[in-house]
């Protein structure tokens, strides 16, 4: 992803080479075991020291630091004769008491009935 004129712009890499229309986009951080939330079990893994073990191959602090801040992105794409919404974040529905993500989420579900690709 650039920035062009401070709008979020999809670049195509290997591992997306479909063009993706940005909608919008949000710092995101991973958590660590160290700040886990009092409700859940001591043995729970943090998000941050599971992604530096599975996909830094150790959960050490130089993963950690690579990994620990990011982008979380709302877009679509066309494929074949579909159209997929994609957001990065699995709590979206936690947020749906919130009026503007309660008509984001509208919106979408609106424009995803159209008989027309989103992307038109």
């Amino acid at each position: 992803m650039s920035l062009q004129d401070g709008v979020p712009i999809a670049t195509k890499s290997a591992a997306f080479p479909q063009p993706i229309e940005v909608l919008g986009t949000a710092p995101a951080r991973l958590w660590e075991t160290r700040d886990l939330p009092h409700q859940l079990h001591e043995s729970y893994v943090g998000e941050l020291n599971w992604v530096a073990e599975r996909i830094g191959g150790g959960d050490t602090s130089q993963n950690r630091s690579r990994f620990e801040h990011g982008y979380a992105v709302m877009g679509t794409f066309n494929r074949g004769e579909g159209a997929v919404f994609t957001v990065g974040c699995t709590d979206w529905a936690y947020g749906l008491d919130d009026p503007d993500v309660s008509t984001i989420t509208r919106n979408v579900l609106q424009r995803s009935q159209a008989t027309t690709p989103i992307n038109q």
